[in-house]
């Protein structure tokens, strides 16, 4: 099938003995399905150019989500707007106001056009979480084959290698790396390991389903492995992005430069710490990485405002410990970038814009440093 579609949409032959190539070739044609939808969406509905679809920062809590929210009037609206925006791929785009209507024919599938589909700012994964638990709850065939196409989504996205990228179909640019900046990869990894234990609200998965995607987090958990970074032989921590094929880190937007990010580690740390009777690699990847936030650490300052109104790192003798966002891969100093794509080891030296625009330090991996002791405690004989 794969061989004929290349040939037929692309005017090549591909490699079929290599999962890259394939890899390649599906992303493409679901690019392709999706252009495709958009051109006959756009035809029947008489239209030049695609609806806006509306923009929303929100999407409804779990927390909330119990057999009570199902009785709600405005709950199968919402489940039924939510379904409506889920592109061809099986993911969904981010930002969408999802308390307004059904999206039309002829609407965008997202604000934003290239985030069709993507896992950033947390999209994908919670829709599918919330449909999942719809299905337990209502047992509606659309709440069942949404959640199936939204985790074959994520089966298809998933490099050879492992990893995910920010957006799929590939789009190009840094969205093709693979991505543990906000939580990203957790994020996928964290529902794929719920459906691995048997969740509540996946119970109802079939058991063919349920072995497949444990492959696809076993092979996420190794990309993560893989993909901790080494000096001298000594296992660090995580950059924010990888080139897909290389497992090498690589820059994003131009002041996001190739380096060790403490937020990421910490993050990755986070979720490592959730699996149930860890691998020693595992643990040494843990124990390794805690190594690193320690040492990488900063005492003795806060980071605010100076007397200029510029943010600064200030001496205090209460502040609780810092890190840089950044860190240099081979110096381990700390990194600051600007728009201009200029890379510099002073914070003074990069333009106020985004001097004062982005988080240079943060804290926290303090709070994960003390999730780190309570785990050490309960796995201790």
């Amino acid at each position: 099938m794969f061989s004929s579609l290349g040939n037929l949409l692309f005017g090549q032959s591909l490699n079929l003995d290599d999962d890259w190539h394939v890899y390649e070739l599906r992303s493409q044609t679901y690019r392709l399905q999706l252009e495709k939808t958009i051109e006959s969406e756009l035809k029947e509905a008489g239209l030049i150019e695609q609806l806006p679809a509306p923009k929303g920062d929100g999407f409804v809590s779990l927390k909330i989500v119990d057999e009570h929210w199902f009785e709600l009037d405005n709950s199968h609206a919402y489940l039924s707007t939510v379904r409506s925006y889920q592109c061809p791929s099986g993911g969904w785009s981010k930002s969408i106001d999802y308390k307004g209507d059904v999206r039309k024919t002829g609407q965008a599938f997202g604000p934003e056009p290239r985030y069709v589909s993507t896992f950033d700012n947390n999209a994908t994964i919670p829709q599918i979480r919330l449909l999942a638990r719809a299905y337990k709850h209502m047992e509606l065939k659309a709440d069942r084959e949404a959640v199936l196409n939204g985790l074959y989504f994520i089966q298809d996205s998933q490099y050879p290698n492992g990893g995910w990228p920010q957006i799929y179909p590939l789009i190009g640019r840094y969205h093709d790396h693979i991505t543990f900046n906000d939580n990203t990869t957790a994020h996928i990894l964290h529902l794929l390991s719920d459906i691995k234990e048997n969740h509540p609200d996946f119970e109802w998965l079939p058991e063919e389903e349920r072995q497949s995607l444990a492959e696809t987090f076993k092979r996420g958990i190794s990309c993560v492995l893989d993909a901790q970074i080494r000096r001298d032989g000594t296992k660090l921590g995580w950059a924010q992005q990888y080139h897909a094929r290389t497992l090498t880190p690589a820059r994003a937007r131009a002041y996001e430069m190739k380096a060790i990010s403490s937020r990421e580690t910490a993050k990755l740390i986070d979720f490592l710490m959730t699996i149930d009777e860890p691998s020693p690699e595992i643990v040494a990847a843990i124990d390794s990485a805690v190594g690193w936030l320690q040492a990488s650490q900063i005492n003795g300052y806060t980071f605010g405002e100076d007397e200029n109104g510029q943010k600064a790192l200030l001496p205090s003798e209460t502040a609780s410990p810092l890190w840089a966002r950044f860190y240099d891969l081979e110096t381990n100093e700390p990194l600051f970038g600007d728009r201009d794509g200029s890379i510099h080891t002073s914070l003074k030296a990069i333009s106020e814009e985004r001097r004062n625009g982005y988080g240079w330090f943060v804290n926290d991996p303090s709070s994960t440093l003390n999730r780190v002791r309570k785990w050490r405690a309960k796995r201790a004989p």
